[in-house]
């Protein structure tokens, strides 16, 4: 595999350079230069871009505890890292790099728009806990099994999906019937708006396979809510065992003190 840093050196996202962008992408005029002078707190920071920067690795960002909106596009990154403390984020760009793997975005619970277009994935993964994803860009990637689409059934808020220039949207008549009967809540598949008529005909020609899918979505809910229930149940039988438990020791204690007092 070729690499893009074989030809041009990386940079290291140093402290320095977190800065100096920081500065970059201050306020203008007066206020940027009492900024400057006095210095820009990164807590304070919610925008923040990292473009063309040939980052090769993401790191010291964990300071930019408040960051809302993050870009690290056109870079060569290949690992997603170092974003786990950026809870608050809420729209991450990290299209044209090198990514293989979708990892490292579990805490992320705000992201609201996603973007991995024209990197190397090849599977999506580990985006389950993003419930308030709306936007998600995977275009221009590795992915060709029609059954990664499954997986985003998962985030209910999903309103646009782009998985053009992929190995599995080259079935021009399968591909965009099959991604909109298993996403009822797409409002736009590759930039282009989903239709009533369109999505009625795509279920009507996977209706078979959906059922078959929604049943066992339906049998996966209510093992996982008799799971719950049952360490619910657990729980409480453990909290009343020690709550005995501990009414008996006081007893005992009572009884020991009086019987010191008679003595």
């Amino acid at each position: 595999m070729t690499h893009l840093y074989d030809a041009v050196e990386p940079s290291v996202l140093s402290e320095t350079l977190l800065r100096q962008c920081v500065e970059e992408q201050g306020p203008e005029g007066e206020a940027g230069k009492i900024a400057r002078a006095e210095g820009i707190e990164v807590t304070e920071v919610q925008s923040l871009s990292l473009s063309f920067k040939n980052i090769l690795r993401i790191e010291n960002l964990w300071q930019f505890k408040n960051l809302r909106h993050l870009q690290l596009d056109n870079n060569i990154i290949e690992n997603i890292e170092g974003l786990e403390q950026l809870v608050h984020l809420e729209w991450l760009d990290l299209s044209f790099n090198n990514i293989e793997c979708i990892q490292g975005l579990q805490t992320l619970v705000n992201l609201r728009d996603l973007s991995l277009s024209n990197n190397r994935v090849a599977r999506i993964e580990r985006l389950d806990s993003l419930k308030r994803l709306q936007t998600l860009s995977l275009a221009n990637n590795s992915i060709s099994d029609m059954d990664e689409v499954n997986i985003l059934r998962q985030l209910e808020g999903l309103q646009c999906l782009t998985l053009m220039g992929n190995p599995l949207a080259e079935d021009g008549n399968n591909y965009p019937q099959y991604v909109i009967a298993y996403l009822p809540s797409l409002l736009y598949l590759d930039f282009q708006l989903v239709m009533e008529e369109t999505r009625h005909s795509a279920r009507e020609t996977f209706h078979e396979l959906l059922e078959e899918v929604e049943l066992m979505e339906r049998e996966e809910a209510r093992t996982r809510a008799e799971k719950l229930a049952m360490q619910k149940q657990e729980a409480g039988y453990k909290a009343r065992r020690l709550l005995t438990a501990l009414v008996h020791a006081s007893n005992w204690n009572n009884v020991d003190t009086n019987t010191g007092s008679l003595c």
